[in-house]
């Protein structure tokens, strides 16, 4: 045999292993190593989705807050153009677009008045749209004509309006 011939055999041998009289490929993953990258990804989403849902619930509910302080500053502009009276309707609050939040795309909460406003008073209200989605916590959040904020749910209109 010539000294190529016995380079060319030792280097296959090295690549392909004998098991049993049989060669063996070394290329490509094995069952193991794929169910253990399968279970560290699963373990990596377990932690990630829930955080995931907390933030897209947290966003959610910062543009509804934002919505009520707007439609709340259009309210002031409307007092000060009718001589000093809140009294418009809820069609004049959909009308100028806070009827939802966000404004455009996917209602998440629903905004209209908790009771009819007065010529010196209006409670605004953004309730969850159960249509589109699921939010235990702040079912529900008001904002009065004198800055004051409320909210219903699990969480407490102090954790459902802080930053």
């Amino acid at each position: 045999m010539t000294a190529k011939a016995m380079t060319a055999r030792a280097v296959t041998a090295r690549a392909m292993p004998v098991v049993a009289g049989r060669a063996r490929s070394t290329t490509g993953f094995t069952l193991l190593e794929l169910m253990i990258v399968v279970a560290v990804v699963a373990i990596l989403a377990s932690i990630a989705y829930p955080s995931y849902t907390a933030y897209v619930a947290r966003a959610r509910r910062a543009e509804a807050k934002a919505t009520l302080l707007d439609a709340a500053s259009w309210l002031e502009r409307q007092y000060a153009l009718n001589g000093n009276s809140y009294a418009v309707g809820s069609a004049a609050l959909a009308n100028a677009g806070y009827d939802k939040s966000p404004r455009s795309g996917t209602a998440y909460y629903l905004l209209d008045f908790a009771a009819a406003p007065t010529a010196t008073d209006f409670i605004l209200r953004a309730s969850v749209n159960t249509d589109a989605w699921s939010e235990p916590l702040c079912t529900t959040l008001t904002l009065d004509a004198r800055g004051e904020r409320g909210a219903t749910g699990s969480a407490g209109a102090d954790l459902c309006w802080k930053k």
